[in-house]
C-alpha cells in the first residue's frame, strides 16, 4: 500500500467525522503541507511572516472545515489546504500593509493569481477529483 493511497484512506475517515484519522493524516502529511505552503511565501514576505504561523492558521482552518471538503483523494486535500493557507496570507497581508500592493518585493504571492506549484496536469487532475 503506498503512503497516497494510505492518506486517502485516512481522509475518507476524516471527512466522515474520526478525528482520529484527521490527526493521523495531519501527523503524516504535515511536511508535505509545509512544503505547500512554502511554495506560496516570497522571501520578502518570509521575513514578515512565519511560515509555521500560516501553517498553523491553515491547519486550524482544515480542522475546522474538513467536513465541508468534497475532495477524496489527498491530492484534491492538499489543494485545498493549499488554498486555505493562501487564503490566510493574502488577509494577512491585506491587514498588515493596509495600502496598495506596490511595495511588495516581486517574488511575493499575488493573491489574485492561482498557486504556481501546481501544474496544468494538476490542475486537471484536481478538477475530476473534485
Amino acid at each position: 500500500m503506498t503512503f497516497r493511497h494510505e492518506w486517502d484512506l485516512l481522509l475518507g475517515r476524516a471527512r466522515g467525522g474520526d478525528r482520529g484519522a484527521l490527526g493521523q493524516l495531519l501527523e503524516a502529511t504535515r511536511e508535505d503541507l509545509e512544503r505547500a505552503a512554502s511554495g506560496l511565501i516570497g522571501r520578502s514576505t518570509r521575513r514578515r511572516i512565519a511560515l509555521e504561523d500560516l501553517v498553523s492558521e491553515a491547519l486550524t482552518a482544515v480542522i475546522r472545515e474538513i467536513r465541508a471538503l468534497r475532495a477524496s483523494n489527498y491530492r484534491g486535500f492538499r489543494f485545498w489546504f493549499a488554498s486555505i493557507a493562501r487564503n490566510h496570507l493574502c488577509r494577512r497581508m491585506r491587514r498588515e500593509e493596509r495600502e496598495p500592493r506596490a511595495g511588495l518585493g516581486d517574488d511575493d504571492i499575488l493573491c489574485e493569481d492561482s498557486p504556481a506549484f501546481w501544474s496544468g496536469e494538476e490542475l486537471d487532475h484536481l478538477r475530476l477529483a473534485l
